[in-house]
């Protein structure tokens, strides 16, 4: 995929993930022989999986910055809304859609026969529906990051390029992300700024380990709920 510039490729990534990550503060199969740990990314084959689900929104938008919507057969719908996706034409061609991972149940992802499926912990698919996936036979990735940060975005797209062995893409990716991060904190009197969001037609004040603040503070300014003392 081409890219025009490391600032519009941090925002295609980031668009969801920031957003998204306001809200943090942070079926039983037959049993089969234990599967390869869930924070690792499946073994490496000779041919990279054609049929992909995507359980969590950032993961989604990742996979199809890495170049491989077409072969998504299942995304978070929250991701074809204009507010937060980055690749809403690539990835209204995605037959499939879920409201949110908490919503979801195993046996509507082994339906769909996928090769990989990648999830995050970020709304607790992991635990709900990624043994079972396992035990199932499906490549399952549970990525060990929650997309709170630069470094755990960073991390979870390092992982995700080489469970679709889309190693160089990923690491294109990425250094155009680091590239484009350089701190502008150089502000002797650094501008206060409260970030609040809209979740559910509900206000929130966004606090504590949060994707936004860190990008507020990369632009040089501070988190006014640090100084009110809001966790």
């Amino acid at each position: 995929m081409t890219h025009t510039s490391p600032a519009i490729s941090f925002t295609r990534i980031a668009a969801v993930a920031a957003l998204l990550a306001l809200t943090l503060t942070g079926c039983q199969a037959a049993a089969a022989p234990p599967a390869e740990s869930p924070t690792e990314p499946p073994t490496a084959t000779t041919d990279a999986p054609a049929r992909i689900a995507a359980l969590d929104y950032e993961s989604a938008e990742t996979l199809a910055e890495l170049g491989l919507a077409d072969r998504l057969v299942l995304i978070p719908e929250a991701v074809l809304n204009p507010a937060l996706g980055g690749h809403i034409d690539e990835l209204s061609q995605v037959a499939e859609t879920i409201p949110v991972a908490m919503e979801l149940n195993a046996e509507s992802v082994i339906a769909l026969a996928p090769d990989l499926v990648v999830m995050s912990p970020r709304h607790g698919a992991d635990e709900k529906v990624g043994a079972v996936l396992e035990r199932s036979g499906i490549e399952t990735l549970v990525l060990p990051e929650v997309w709170s940060g630069v470094d755990s975005m960073i991390t979870n797209i390092e992982l995700i390029g080489e469970a679709t062995a889309s190693e160089d893409a990923a690491h294109t990716l990425v250094t155009q992300l680091k590239s484009g991060l350089v701190s502008q904190s150089t502000h002797d009197d650094p501008p206060r700024v409260l970030v609040l969001t809209n979740q559910a037609g509900k206000p929130f004040i966004t606090a504590g380990s949060a994707f936004p603040l860190e990008l507020l503070e990369l632009s040089g300014a501070e988190s006014l709920s640090h100084e009110l003392g809001i966790q």
